[in-house]
C-alpha cells in the first residue's frame, strides 16, 4: 500500500528575474485570505502601485540570500521532503511512503499534486501545512482544497495536520534547538543525548532570547482568526521547557505590510526596547517559520542584525529554523503517524 505525505507551504520565487518575482508577488497578494480588502479597492492599488515597483526592490533582498542562483528556501524544502521520505521508509524493507512538496504561490501546486498521487495509486494521503501556528491566511486554503479533493475521491483515506503549535514533538524540537545555542555548543544538535543540555541554566547576563513570529493585521484577529492563541501555546510551551523569565525572554512580530494596524510589539521596536534595557547579546528564534526564508535570512539575520549592532549591541545570534534537521524530521514523523482523519 502506497502512503503519501504532502508538505505544504507558501513557496518562494524560483529565480531572481523580475517576471518571476512579479508573478509570485501577484499570486500572493491576490489571495483573498491574505489581503481581505474589497477587490475593487485592492486590485487597483496592487496593479498600479505595488507590482510595478516592488519586484525590483525584492530582487536586491532575495539576491542577498540566493546561493549560486538557488533559492535556499526551496532547496532546504526539497532536502526536508527527501529526508522525511527516507526516514518514514526506514523501518520497512519495501518503501511504502512517498513525500511530496506543494506550494501556495509557486509550482508544484496542491491540486495537481493530489491528482498525481491518486494516479500513482496512493490509498492514504496526509497533508501537513508547515505552519505550526494555524491562521486562516496560511492554513485555511489547503484545508479547503483537501476537503474538496476528499469529496471527489472517497476511496482515498485523507488525514490532516491542522496545526501543531502546542504539540509535544514540535515544542521539544524547538526547545532542544534553543538549548544548543543558549546552554550548549552554539550550533543545532540533531539528536542531543538525554540530559546532555540539562539542567537549564539562566542565559548569561545581558543575553536575551527573542521569539519572532510572523505578524497579522489586528482586524484579522477580531474577525476570528485563532493565530494569537496558537502563538500563545508555542510561547508558553517554550518558556516552560527552557525555564526562562520575562527578564531574558520576549516575543515580537515581523512581516508588517501596508498601513493597517498590525500585531504588537513590532520586532524592530522590541529590539530598541531591549537595547535600552542593556541587552548586549540578542538571540532571535522564529518559531512560526518551518524553513528559513526571506523574512528570517534577510530581514532578521542581515537587517535586524545590522540594526542591533549599529545601535550598540555586542552580539547577535540568529537561531535557524528547524529546516531539514533530524529534530524536524522526528517531529514531522510523529505528526504524520498520528494525524487525525480530515474533519475529525
Amino acid at each position: 500500500m502506497l502512503n503519501a505525505v504532502i508538505l505544504y507551504s507558501v513557496g518562494s520565487p524560483q529565480t531572481l528575474t523580475t517576471a518571476c518575482l512579479k508573478d509570485f508577488l501577484q499570486r500572493f497578494l491576490s489571495d483573498k485570505l491574505v489581503v481581505k480588502m474589497p477587490r475593487f479597492l485592492w486590485q487597483p492599488i496592487l496593479h498600479s502601485f505595488i507590482l510595478p515597483t516592488r519586484p525590483e526592490r525584492l530582487k536586491e533582498r532575495y539576491g542577498a540570500i540566493f546561493d549560486h542562483d538557488v533559492n535556499p528556501y526551496l532547496a532546504t524544502s526539497e532536502r526536508l521532503a527527501s529526508a522525511l521520505q527516507e526516514y518514514l521508509n526506514k523501518p520497512s524493507a519495501e518503501p511504502n511512503y512517498v513525500v511530496k512538496l506543494s506550494y501556495a504561490y509557486c509550482e508544484p501546486y496542491l491540486e495537481p499534486t493530489l491528482h498525481e498521487l491518486v494516479a500513482q495509486g496512493c490509498a492514504n494521503i496526509t497533508l501537513v501545512p508547515l505552519f505550526p501556528q494555524y491562521s486562516d491566511t496560511t492554513s485555511k486554503r489547503p484545508r479547503l482544497i483537501f476537503e474538496q479533493f476528499a469529496k471527489e475521491h472517497p476511496q482515498v483515506t485523507c488525514s490532516l495536520v491542522r496545526s501543531y503549535s502546542g504539540e509535544e514533538c514540535y515544542l521539544e524540537a524547538l526547545a532542544n534547538q534553543a538549548r544548543s545555542y543558549l546552554y550548549g555548543t552554539g550550533a543545532m544538535m540533531d539528536e542531543p543525548k538525554v540530559g546532555e543540555l540539562e539542567p537549564n541554566l539562566p542565559p548569561p547576563e545581558r543575553t536575551h532570547l527573542l521569539l519572532a513570529f510572523h505578524s497579522l493585521p489586528k482586524s484579522y484577529i477580531r474577525l476570528g482568526d485563532s493565530y494569537l492563541s496558537e502563538v500563545a501555546a508555542t510561547v508558553s510551551g517554550l518558556k516552560e521547557r527552557l525555564q526562562l523569565t520575562d527578564a531574558n525572554f520576549s516575543l515580537a512580530y515581523t512581516g508588517r505590510f501596508g498601513p493597517m494596524a498590525w500585531l504588537k510589539p513590532d520586532l524592530e521596536d522590541e529590539v530598541t526596547r531591549l537595547l535600552d534595557q542593556g541587552v548586549q547579546h540578542l538571540m532571535v528564534m522564529a518559531p512560526s517559520f518551518s524553513v528559513d526564508c526571506l523574512e528570517t535570512l534577510y530581514d532578521i539575520n542581515i537587517k535586524l542584525k545590522e540594526r542591533f549592532i549599529h545601535q550598540g549591541g555586542d552580539r547577535f545570534t540568529y537561531i535557524p529554523c528547524l529546516n531539514d534537521s533530524q529534530l524536524h524530521i522526528n517531529a514531522l514523523t510523529e505528526l504524520v503517524l498520528e494525524a487525525p482523519p480530515l474533519n475529525a
